[in-house]
């Protein structure tokens, strides 16, 4: 029993020696969430995305995230990523505004413009202050 401890603590200290500079393996989803808005705020969309996806191994269900990543995919102008991410979003919260107003964002990039309008629409009229939305409207 003694002996399997010390080898489980010198295979943590491994890990932990291992990581590569800054990164933790420890990081809680809520960490890798908040690091990842930080990141795409900053417009480093590549580290934005690599955080979050980390978020998502984690907790998949993670409506948050998945709208984040969303916009760190439009971010990267990668419209099919972002439209999947906005619409795993939707398919658990079918009432997230923010995931509607990403969806509407990559229609109205991708050209779709009978797509993107209702999606504008739905959020400006929920969100009567969204400028965002009334502007894409």
């Amino acid at each position: 029993m003694r002996r399997s401890r010390r080898a489980a603590l010198a295979a943590c200290m491994f890990l932990a020696m291992a990581a590569p500079p800054g990164v933790s393996w420890a990081q809680t989803v809520d960490e890798l969430y908040a690091s990842g808005v930080k990141a795409r705020q900053a417009q480093h969309f590549d580290e934005a995305a690599d955080l979050l996806k980390r978020a998502l191994a984690l907790k998949p269900d993670n409506a948050d995230a998945l709208v984040q990543l969303g916009f760190v995919e439009l971010g990267r102008n990668d419209p099919p990523a972002a439209r999947d991410a906005f619409s795993r979003a939707l398919s658990l919260a079918p009432t997230y505004m923010d995931a509607s107003f990403g969806l509407a964002e990559v229609e109205f990039r991708s050209g779709n413009l009978d797509a993107a309008l209702p999606l504008a629409e739905k959020v400006a009229g929920a969100e009567r202050g969204n400028a965002d939305a009334a502007a894409l409207v």
